[in-house]
Formats: C-alpha cells, sequence, structure tokens
C-alpha cells in the first residue's frame, strides 16, 4: 500500500460524530445534506482525517462496516460532500457495493459545490478475485490523478467480505459502526481482519444518526 497518510500521525482515532444526543439530527433527503450546515459528526471526522494525511497528496479512504445497516453511506456521503466544500477541488464518491457488470460513469453530483462526483466500480455479485484486486489498484492510481481525495463507500464486511481486499489498495479505513447496535468485539474483529492484510483503520465512527441514502447518488446499488 503506497499511504498518503502521514505514519507520523496515523494512531487509530475513535470519535462520535453526534457526542450530544440534541444535535444528532436524523437526514432524510438531498436537500438536508446541501441546504443545511452539515452536522456536526461529518465535520468531526472530515478534521480528524485531514490531520493525518500528507498535505497536497490525494488520498483515498474507505468506509465500511462489520455488519449492515450502521449508515455507512450516510457517513461516507457526508464526508465526500465536506471534503469537496473545503478543498474546492475534485472529490470522487465511488459505490463498491453496486453489483455492476461494468464500471460504472463517473458523473457531477447536483450539489452546490461542482466539485463532487459519483461513480461505481467493476464487482461480481458475489466474488472478487485477486486479478480484480489488481485492476482496482491500478483504477485508483489513475484517478488520483484527477481527485484530490477518492471516497470509497463499502458494503458490511457481514455480507461482503471482499471489502477487506479494497482495504489493501486505501490510504485509510473508517470503520462505521450503528452506536446501539454494534458491540466492540465487533468493530476490533474488523479493525483485525483489515491490519491482517496490510490496510490502515484510521479510526471507527460510532453513527447515532439514522441511515438513508442522499437523493443525488440515485439508483447506485
Amino acid at each position: 500500500m503506497n499511504s498518503h497518510i502521514s505514519p507520523d500521525h496515523a494512531k487509530p482515532q475513535f470519535f462520535d460524530p453526534a457526542p450530544d444526543p440534541a444535535i444528532a439530527r436524523p437526514l432524510t433527503t438531498a436537500t438536508a445534506i446541501h441546504t443545511e450546515p452539515l452536522p456536526y459528526g461529518f465535520i468531526a471526522l472530515f478534521q480528524t482525517i485531514e490531520t493525518l494525511r500528507i498535505p497536497d497528496r490525494s488520498f483515498v479512504i474507505q468506509f465500511v462496516a462489520p455488519h449492515p445497516g450502521a449508515g455507512t453511506t450516510t457517513i461516507a456521503a457526508g464526508f465526500a460532500l465536506a471534503a469537496a466544500q473545503s478543498y474546492r477541488r475534485p472529490v470522487l464518491l465511488i459505490d463498491a457495493g453496486a453489483a455492476h457488470t461494468a464500471t460504472g460513469p463517473i458523473e457531477p453530483v447536483p450539489t452546490e459545490t461542482a466539485f463532487l462526483f459519483a461513480a461505481t466500480i467493476r464487482r461480481e455479485p458475489h466474488h472478487f478475485s485477486d486479478p480484480l484486486a489488481i485492476s482496482l489498484n491500478e483504477r485508483l492510481a489513475d484517478l488520483r490523478r484527477d481527485y484530490h481525495a477518492i471516497v470509497v463507500d463499502c458494503p458490511a464486511l457481514g455480507r461482503s467480505p471482499e471489502a477487506v481486499t479494497i482495504a489493501r489498495h486505501c490510504d485509510g479505513t473508517a470503520l462505521v459502526a450503528a452506536a446501539t447496535q454494534s458491540s466492540a468485539r465487533d468493530v476490533m474483529a474488523a479493525r483485525d481482519a483489515i491490519t491482517l492484510v496490510g490496510g490502515q483503520v484510521l479510526g471507527a465512527v460510532f453513527n447515532r444518526e439514522r441511515s438513508y441514502r442522499p437523493r443525488w447518488l440515485g439508483g447506485r446499488g
């Protein structure tokens, strides 16, 4: 893994994107995400990862949960939007959970920023072979030239173990756990599985916000 995250500061962080229940507002529409201020959790997550990365270098960050229902897409999409708004440079949000048989087109996302784009990656519904992983690594290398940040929204490890393979081609992984459902044991097991293959876990997000799929992502998956 050619990490663009500073090794001197890449210590796992554990944080709650909504530490105060009073500010944990459920998001239900695309309107909420791009016409209201971003919830505290997305900003905190963005700032945490920002302190870990090497300045002026593109980076690839994976978001994945141990089990379905943790709200990974909510967190990944929120982070991608925060990154696009902050950097004012192109950010790509990749849906790695769609069972497409071909690489989907890269499309601009209709939000207030012109710097956010979305795409799907090639994968089979129930299989992720090593040759495909190599192709993904090469594809990500190409995308780094065009995008300042690449956010990979992965299906849960419990549903698609291939997310572990994807992790070793990213600069870092943020684990997403449902604050009231996921156990510490599940989070630690996911961390160990990713570390074992050479991935770098940056931290765990304990999500208290309702899981939803932003309307601007369309029918991807």
